[in-house]
């Protein structure tokens, strides 16, 4: 009969934080003292380690496994495009045998996917992510997809499961992914296209660009803003109420309907003011609650890569086209300044590039016509230099308006309307709109009197002939309009200082002395032509002269005391 083992005993054998050597010597006590107990006692330690075994093995095939995918991870994830699901023999189910079509570079490939991998986000153009012999998906990508911006034209045949798109100017067949193949679709939509597997993932919600070939901008400018320049004004109404309010009278009278104005004066006389009335105008005629003025630079769409400056016109006018066809009831007008810098004649470029991009510019002006609400503005001093193939009809030839500098009656109308809001002051200490109609006659009668002292500059020819440069060569508008800046700003500083307050004529008078003398300080050989009228086209100027500072005592209007 076997002999129990002592409870104490065994309790304290069975405690797993008992040291070899206690546990060895309890061994040997219990074989001492109960020896009928042994063989108990040897099968209850053979159990022992049997389980001891088991659970070593388990954790070592545990360890290899977690080792093995510390290894995968370990190998480079190489990307590629999912497709779609397909089972082993080639159907559409789904389940262990499941394997999924991915395109990576070029090719399409048949794959695994990890037992780790949820199927359910496997959808048509997600990233995801395969082992290095490319056999098998390990990961996806988390991150929504990138890819080429297109535009949408039309769907490709009778479903909803591919559409034809357009990139760059080209137009290709893309699929729809089904997040986008169930949104409603329209001509000029936005689509992110990932390119390698022709999938078109996502709908991109329009967004106001701020990217310099499509500037934005609400102009605040009107033509009653505008002084000096009623003929000119006059004839851009006219044509505006034609192409806009009275197409009938167009077509009835056969009278030209181009969407294209130039504007042809010296710098500061007006033409961007007028750019933007123009829209305001538009937006007055046809009724619309906004107007798009989109003000552009011809030199900052240049590029030193080669065909990207073409690239640039072609989108340029790509999205005016778009906008207009997605909102046609919203005017659009391209304001294009200093058009000379594009526009010059064939043949006058060394390396040809301005040739191209001249040529993309008439092409892409073609390609407006039947677009109602585009009009194209452009603004240059120096129309001589533009190509004919430019400034014929159907281009920028449509309408050319002269923005002459202002004359005596145009410069008291342009002061009247600059110093309306501030307070001017006579020497009497009256003020009102009497002494603002006197400090412009004034000061118009300073500025174009015919005396010796106003003279500024004297440009001398090469054939021993010279031209005298008076103020009234240099008048702009914009210089009244600084003219009268800097002298309010001298008043202001002159109240704050605690002396007398109101805008007054000596304010004025001397600062038209200091612009007229910047005006002339900035007068060159190489660009007299462009400020100063008059002078002969055959003749370079080989110098200019300039005299004292320019008189700064007051000159009162005749007539007033």
């Amino acid at each position: 009969m076997t002999e129990p083992i002592d409870p104490e005993l065994l309790s304290r054998l069975r405690d797993p934080e008992l040291d070899p050597a206690t546990r060895s010597g309890l061994i040997s006590s219990i074989a001492e003292s109960s020896p009928t107990a042994v063989g108990t006692l040897y099968e209850m330690l053979y159990r022992r380690c049997r389980r001891q075994q088991r659970g070593t093995e388990l954790a070592e095939a545990a360890l290899a496994e977690l080792r093995a995918k510390i290894d995968a991870f370990r190998e480079p994830a190489i990307g590629a495009v999912f497709l779609g699901i397909q089972s082993r023999d080639g159907g559409g189910a789904t389940g262990s045998e499941v394997r999924a079509r991915v395109i990576h570079g070029n090719t399409m490939r048949l794959v695994d996917v990890d037992d780790d991998v949820d199927a359910g986000s496997l959808v048509l153009g997600r990233t995801v992510y395969l082992n290095s012999d490319l056999s098998r998906i390990v990961d996806l990508d988390p991150d929504r997809p990138i890819g080429q911006l297109v535009t949408f034209e039309a769907f490709a045949g009778a479903g909803r499961d591919r559409a034809v798109v357009k990139a760059q100017g080209e137009e290709t067949v893309a699929r729809l992914g089904p997040d986008v193949a169930s949104l409603p679709l329209s001509r000029g939509d936005s689509l992110l296209w990932v390119r390698p597997a022709g999938v078109v993932t996502e709908k991109i919600e329009a967004v106001p660009s701020e990217s310099t070939d499509f500037i934005e901008s609400i102009p605040d400018v009107t033509f009653d803003d505008i002084g000096g320049l009623e003929a000119p004004i006059a004839r851009i109404r006219h044509r505006l109420t034609l192409r806009v309010r009275r197409p009938d009278l167009a077509e009835r009278y056969a009278l030209p309907r181009g969407g294209s104005i130039l504007l042809v004066g010296k710098p500061g006389n007006g033409k961007t003011m007028i750019a933007k009335a123009i829209a305001n105008e538009l937006r007055e005629i046809t009724g619309s609650s906004r107007v798009r003025f989109v003000d552009v630079k011809p030199s900052a769409l240049h590029s030193s890569w080669y065909s990207e400056s073409e690239r640039a016109y072609r989108r340029l006018f790509e999205r005016a086209r778009d906008e207009s066809r997605r909102d046609p009831s919203t005017p659009i007008v391209i304001f294009m300044d200093e058009i000379d810098g594009v526009g010059r004649a064939r043949g006058s470029s060394v390396n040809g590039v301005t040739d191209r991009v001249l040529l993309a510019l008439a092409a892409e002006l073609d390609g407006m016509s039947g677009n109602e609400n585009i009009i194209v503005v452009a603004a240059t001093n120096r129309r001589e230099d533009l190509d004919p193939a430019l400034v014929r009809p159907g281009r920028l030839g449509d309408l050319v308006i002269d923005i002459p500098p202002p004359d005596r009656r145009g410069a008291e109308r342009i002061l009247a309307k600059v110093l309306a809001p501030l307070p001017c002051v006579s020497e009497r200490d009256e003020s009102g709109e009497s002494v603002r109609e006197e400090f412009g006659e004034r000061l118009v009668s300073r500025l174009f009197g015919s005396s010796a002292d106003r003279e500024l500059a004297t440009i001398n020819l090469r054939d021993g002939t010279s031209r005298r440069v008076s103020s009234s060569d240099l008048i702009s508008g914009a210089m009244l309009r600084n003219l009268v800046a800097r002298a309010a700003e001298r008043a202001s500083i002159r109240e704050i200082e605690g002396a007398s307050a109101g805008l007054r004529i000596e304010d004025l008078v001397i600062a038209a002395a200091e612009e007229l003398e910047s005006a002339a300080s900035v007068l060159t050989p190489s660009n007299c032509a462009t400020y100063v009228d008059g002078l002969p086209p055959d003749v370079p100027v080989v110098r200019v002269d300039r005299p004292a500072s320019f008189l700064r005592e007051p000159i009162r209007y005749r007539g007033i005391a």
